[in-house]
């Protein structure tokens, strides 16, 4: 689907954090003016989809068919601009304001292979693309957010999307998930690459109920091996977020840095990935 819908949608969705989206309701009343009859009132009532294809809508016209990418959309309506002509590789153009067939000096007409032209439509509208000899990081290698942020600074919003909902498909899809009472993470700190930096440690949360509710889960820092100046900087991930304490670990962290026990057994092993 568009990039642009998918944000809207996505923007939405997360207004009330954590909320399941298939779960919520987009409720918009006016507020009532003098002289309407009591209790009386303009509302508006839809799904977040519904909501977010409105303002796609508005701002860039009829969202494109399920599954085609913007590169796709461009190309395509330039390979075909109407119904009634044949599909062209080849598209061609001309300044009609000085064109003179006649004149010696006029303007040459050019002509621009499609895939190209629209390649660099695209780019206009979305910012380059990464070159072809520069593959991006391996996503197993980095969190989530880290991926999302090398996407970004490569100006790919596609990478960069991917990367964020990619990363929370992938925890709320896992076979383990979500965590329970009881269950032990440990994480594997990257040390600094400047001198005097300190080295890489660990840290060993466990999952806790907090004051006694077993729905509310906390991440609990019960031992780490940071030195050389690096203790202050070692239980950052606890207590995390209400109710899905590993979220924030997962992102910023990485799964490829997470090691995950329950009852005993290791249910996610992150440095079983190469590099990690």
């Amino acid at each position: 689907r568009d990039v642009q819908l998918g944000i809207i949608t996505d923007t939405l969705n997360k207004i009330i954090p954590r909320a399941v989206s298939a779960n919520l309701t987009v409720h918009i009343t006016e507020r009532p003016l003098s002289g309407y009859p009591a209790g009386a009132k303009n509302t508006w009532t839809g799904d977040v989809d519904a909501l977010a294809e409105r303002v796609f809508t508005a701002l860039y016209g009829r969202p494109a068919e399920p599954g085609i990418t913007p590169l796709a959309a461009i190309t395509e309506v330039l390979r075909r601009p109407f119904e009634t002509v044949a599909t062209a590789d080849l598209i061609t153009g001309a300044d009609i304001r000085q064109y003179d067939p006649a004149a010696t000096d006029a303007p040459e007409p050019w002509a621009m292979e499609v895939g190209m032209l629209a390649l660099r439509v695209h780019d206009r509208l979305f910012g380059g693309r990464a070159p072809a000899d520069a593959p991006p990081p391996d996503p197993r290698e980095l969190g989530p957010v880290a991926a999302a942020e090398d996407a970004k600074r490569r100006r790919d919003i596609h990478g960069e999307i991917d990367a964020l909902m990619g990363g929370e498909r992938a925890l709320k899809t896992a076979p383990w998930y979500p965590v329970r009472n009881g269950d032990i993470v440990h994480v594997h700190i990257e040390g600094g690459a400047d001198p005097g930096s300190p080295p890489a440690w660990g840290e060993t949360y466990v999952v806790e109920a907090r004051d006694g509710y077993p729905e509310a889960l906390q991440l609990c820092l019960v031992h780490h091996t940071a030195t050389d100046g690096a203790d202050d900087m070692t239980g950052a991930y606890a207590p995390g977020d209400y109710g899905d304490p590993l979220y924030e670990l997962w992102f910023e962290a990485g799964p490829a840095r997470l090691t995950i026990m329950r009852d005993g057994r290791v249910v996610h092993l992150g440095p079983a990935v190469p590099g990690a």
